[in-house]
């Protein structure tokens, strides 16, 4: 196995993946859009948009692997960002680089690799858009071409993600360790303490503003029962759909957390009642809808929720926002669940 080399301005371009507010944020529909539209396109089972810091390849969006990172010296894109061109590897195993790495002899077998950098404002290679089979296969110099397409979809992602909302901005602005710790593993969205800060900061931005949000604490109503018959990675495997769902349910602007459990919270920031309960009404109807893809095959389930919107004459701290938002949620679960309750 060959290890990456360094690119010539590495500290630079170190500096300018930190400058980003990349790493280690939570996942965005944006990029998770782009993974999905690849897999699609190059008809592969693994997909990944990968961010290249000092010692780690960490995967801001990745279809078909359940690791969040890997070490950057047995990374592929660790190659792949020394050019700016796409890497090829037809054949994994036939190739010296690659052959007795441990991403190829082991789990999750990789054969094919193709990827192409991707870019910060300032043109500094930060990682890649790679598309990965556990089987050897080739692309034609227009599979090459539309790749660089859509990398380039990526690197506008990248530009746009400088304008996200002010409340989840201060954490992005963060150090990359301090915002990991904000940040639940299994979903890749903000855990409870992260999305308690984005509300917190939210209901000061409000009160300033004299402008409402809406909150939705939402609960999985069959998780525990699926959990009891398929166990514990068949949950897991829920969740993580059931994440998707919201991504796509959600707008740009609104944050999406883990509470724990079988349950989220979602932050909107709309200033009207009606835009948040389309929102509710629009996750409920999804939820039902789909079938959800797991491990022991596709399952319906259905989802309870809680709203509630900001009152600066009532909700003093965010304590009292959330315990509203719970006693919403509790009340919809009485009644049988898959219900929207308003407070």
């Amino acid at each position: 196995m060959i290890v990456p080399g360094m690119p010539e301005n590495e500290p630079e371009r170190l500096k300018s993946l930190y400058d980003s507010h990349l790493f280690h944020t939570p996942i965005e529909q944006g990029f998770e859009r782009i993974t999905r539209l690849t897999k699609k396109i190059f008809d592969v089972p693994i997909v990944a948009i990968s961010l290249i810091d000092k010692d780690t390849q960490w995967f801001k969006s990745v279809i078909g692997l359940d690791a969040n990172s890997t070490p950057r010296d047995i990374s592929f894109c660790g190659h792949t960002i020394l050019k700016d061109d796409v890497l090829v590897v037809d054949d994994a195993q036939l190739d010296p680089r690659f052959s007795d790495n441990p991403l190829v002899t082991e789990s999750p077998s990789i054969r094919f690799y193709a990827g192409c950098p991707i870019h910060t404002v300032n043109e500094h290679r930060i990682g890649a858009l790679c598309i990965i089979d556990t089987r050897p296969r080739q692309i034609s110099s227009h599979d090459k071409i539309i790749l660089k397409d859509i990398a380039s979809l990526v690197d506008t992602e990248i530009r746009n993600h400088q304008h996200i909302h002010p409340p989840e901005k201060k954490l992005h602005e963060l150090n990359a360790e301090k915002r990991k710790e904000l940040l639940d593993p299994l979903t890749r969205l903000w855990n409870k303490t992260g999305i308690t800060q984005v509300i917190e900061y939210q209901r000061k931005l409000s009160k300033f503003n004299k402008s409402e949000f809406g909150i939705i604490q939402l609960s999985v109503d069959s998780l525990q029962a699926f959990v009891t018959e398929y166990g514990h990675e068949a949950g897991n495997d829920l969740l993580k759909a059931i994440t998707q769902t919201l991504i796509n349910s959600c707008g740009c602007e609104d944050s999406i957390g883990y509470w724990g459990g079988k349950e989220f919270v979602i932050v909107l920031p709309c200033e009207e009642q009606p835009d948040v309960l389309a929102v509710a009404n629009r996750i409920r109807k999804n939820i039902a809808s789909e079938q959800h893809l797991t491990r022991v095959g596709r399952v319906r389930t259905t989802a309870t929720i809680g709203v509630v919107f900001f009152n600066p004459k009532i909700h003093l701290n965010t304590v009292n926002l959330l315990t509203e938002a719970a006693h919403a949620l509790q009340e919809g679960k009485l009644q049988g669940g898959n219900k929207i309750i308003i407070k």
